[in-house]
């Protein structure tokens, strides 16, 4: 087994190489230090999960979405470790990428999980990020219909919260969820705002 200390000087080298924007050296070296992992066993599971984030923002820089979404999904051979904030990047880049790549059902499941994650932080912003994004992810694919709990979330956050621009944008999603759906409750939603939108209107921040 080979000591940490090699493995960390990868991971320095590594970070050196995407400061300096040499993003295909540093992707060279995310391949080495992943196959002297696989080398040297029991694989560091600490050690592995920051070659597959450094790996991952790799193919991103370069360009390389579909790899990034494949190495993203794939099953690694031996178990690894990311913390929170290497998942939730990961996570909310590749909602991004299955998007890119038309996959509807990948881009639901993976704005969910992303939003999801958003909850296990403090950060409000980032939690309306994530339900902005899947909202333009939607309108990109031409499905808004699947917009439903996030446009309902940028409703009700931004009119229990006083802050209009949240409350009208989430509207805005969910007319044009309705304009696909004819969905009745989305309906009933919408005519219910109707008396509170003039409301701000006639009394605006």
């Amino acid at each position: 087994m080979e000591p940490n200390s090699n493995f960390e000087t990868y991971l320095k080298q590594i970070a050196a190489r995407l400061t300096a924007k040499e993003f295909a050296n540093a992707l060279d070296l995310c391949r080495e230090m992943k196959a002297r992992l696989y080398a040297s066993a029991p694989v560091n599971p600490v050690m592995l999960g920051w070659q597959r984030y450094y790996h991952f923002l790799c193919l991103v820089k370069l360009d390389k979405d579909d790899e990034a979404l494949d190495l993203f999904l794939e099953k690694e051979p031996q178990p690894y470790i990311l913390d929170h904030t290497q998942s939730s990047f990961m996570t909310s880049v590749s909602a991004e990428l299955a998007c890119a790549r038309k996959d509807a059902v990948l881009t639901m499941k993976l704005s969910r999980l992303a939003w999801a994650m958003s909850f296990h932080t403090q950060d409000l912003i980032l939690r309306i990020q994530k339900a902005q994004n899947a909202c333009i992810y939607f309108e990109r694919l031409e499905m808004n219909r699947l917009n439903f709990g996030f446009a309902r979330f940028l409703t009700g956050f931004g009119r229990s919260n006083e802050v209009p621009v949240l409350y009208l944008q989430g509207l805005e999603c969910l007319a044009a969820n309705y304009r696909q759906s004819a969905s009745l409750t989305i309906a009933a939603i919408l005519l219910n705002s109707a008396p509170h939108v003039a409301e701000m209107l006639e009394n605006p921040p």
